[in-house]
């Protein structure tokens, strides 16, 4: 299953994207979504139900992960004591794109045969990749991410 926060929000999974309810339901997911993926129950609590109490954030809290359960999965999310987490075969296009900042474009290191790539801005259009053995110009979006190697 994976989870598309950049652009146009959806949750696909091998057969295809997922029909969801409109309402809470993908707001738990997005809300643990964008906090890697897990939270406290209190933090969700406060987030979806500010002006509730504690009690009845609880309780309308196991009635929206029970509807989300229904929607994604029995094994979609994960409820611990204090905590509430997607599952972690669950995957995110933020998570994906933080990855590929962190530590280089794996097409790039790829092609080079390298283990690691580490691009560096310079100008919002261009810059360097450099591989562990030898250094290569490349271009990079404004973001710094490696999208072609010359």
């Amino acid at each position: 299953m994976h989870i598309h926060l950049l652009g146009r929000f959806a949750i696909t999974t091998t057969e295809g994207e997922l029909d969801l309810p409109t309402g809470q339901v993908p707001e738990l997911v997005k809300l643990l979504a964008v906090h890697d993926g897990q939270m406290t129950i209190g933090a969700v609590c406060d987030s979806l139900w500010p002006d509730a109490d504690i009690k009845l954030g609880l309780r309308r809290l196991k009635n929206l992960v029970a509807k989300t359960r229904h929607h994604l999965g029995n094994d979609a999310l994960i409820r611990r004591p204090d905590t509430l987490a997607l599952a972690s075969n669950i995957t995110t296009d933020i998570a994906e794109f933080t990855r590929q900042q962190r530590f280089g474009c794996p097409a790039a290191q790829r092609r080079r045969g390298c283990s690691a790539v580490r691009c560096r801005r310079s100008t919002p259009t261009t810059g360097t990749c450099s591989p562990t053995t030898s250094t290569t110009t490349g271009s990079i979006n404004g973001a710094g991410s490696c999208i072609s190697m010359r």
